[in-house]
């Protein structure tokens, strides 16, 4: 099964997309926390493309999905600035919550509910490639 959307460069599409992974949730028959999971990871990173990754107004956000074989596979495509959250470094989540540095935790929120997670760069586009594994939750 397949699905795609694409999304205008602004973070009230948030909004669609969760609206879009609910529709999702209920056609493929997903459970609440694999379209929790989904929706928080998306989230995070259609956030960082609009807010540190694309420079043009009128730049769209492709992501489509994929479920096969009890996996869903997620493509997110945008032109813009390279931006790879493979090799972003782990965030300190061991010491006080008001001393701890600032970012980071997003990415690790990324790693930490996905199965697997692949930057790419071809041309001018980033092109992430998520996974979810139906049969094995993460986080």
């Amino acid at each position: 099964m397949k699905r795609s959307i694409t999304l205008k460069n602004n973070t009230a599409q948030l909004k669609v997309l969760a609206g879009f992974i609910e529709e999702m949730k209920n056609d493929w028959n997903l459970s609440p926390k694999t379209a929790i999971a989904i929706n928080l990871i998306l989230d995070e990173l259609v956030t960082n493309a609009i807010e540190h990754g694309i420079t043009e107004p009128e730049i769209d956000i492709h992501i489509s999905f994929e479920l096969a074989d009890d996996v869903i596979t997620i493509l997110m495509k945008y032109s813009g600035k390279p931006f790879d959250p493979t090799v972003c470094k782990k965030p300190d989540t061991t010491g006080p919550l008001l001393k701890r540095k600032c970012g980071g935790l997003g990415v690790h929120i990324v790693r930490t509910l996905s199965n697997y997670c692949c930057y790419q760069r071809n041309g001018n586009e980033n092109i992430l490639t998520i996974r979810k594994n139906l049969n094995k939750e993460c986080g």
